[in-house]
């Protein structure tokens, strides 16, 4: 997703329903095992490098690093005056080709940095990192990280970008990570 410069006003909805398949070595903090949701909304099994439209190259938008370990849900705004509103709504988000499920580094989008972020859970959402096609040592549901950049001039400016987790009355978000070799995180966010 990128702002690029816009607004971005994004409902993302799925199905809060669950299936009887096990996530195999997971269990809930009662010791039940973890159950998959029954049809999975997103499920990321390649790496990120760049997207074009519909594969035609008509618009192609690259990141500024074309690691494969991103995230299933990737933030890459090339812009300081952007705006991000996500909603995420009974959605069960799966990364096999990835280390993070949902990431965000204003690093691949340098020197132009990220937008400000809203993140909202709405209902019942399923974050699941399995990384099991991935390389990295380090494995997280969620992590964010930005930084302010400083605008050369006289005198120079710090721009900084927000980023805001939001989870509804009722709602719930359940994450599950297998663990990396290095770190692992549910959620992380350095700002």
């Amino acid at each position: 997703m990128a702002a690029n410069g816009g607004k971005s006003d994004v409902t993302i909805k799925g199905d809060a329903t669950v299936g009887d398949k096990v996530v195999p070595n997971m269990k809930n903090f009662d010791g039940t095992d973890v159950l998959e949701p029954k049809n999975w909304t997103i499920v990321k099994e390649r790496g990120t490098g760049s997207v074009t439209n519909n594969g035609k190259g008509k618009a192609k938008y690259s990141l500024g690093s074309n690691k494969t370990d991103t995230g299933t849900v990737t933030l890459a705004d090339k812009s300081w005056t952007g705006e991000n509103k996500i909603t995420f709504e009974n959605t069960s988000i799966k990364g096999v080709g990835s280390d993070k499920v949902m990431f965000a580094n204003q690093t691949l989008d340098t020197p132009n940095g990220m937008s400000d972020t809203t993140i909202t859970f709405k209902g019942n959402n399923f974050l699941y990192e399995d990384g099991g096609k991935s390389r990295a040592d380090e494995k997280d549901a969620v992590h964010f990280h930005k930084n302010l950049d400083r605008i050369p001039g006289n005198p120079p400016a710090d721009i900084i970008s927000h980023t805001k987790f939001v989870s509804e009355a009722g709602s719930a978000l359940n994450v599950y990570v297998k663990s990396g070799v290095s770190k692992t995180r549910g959620v992380g966010v350095t700002q």
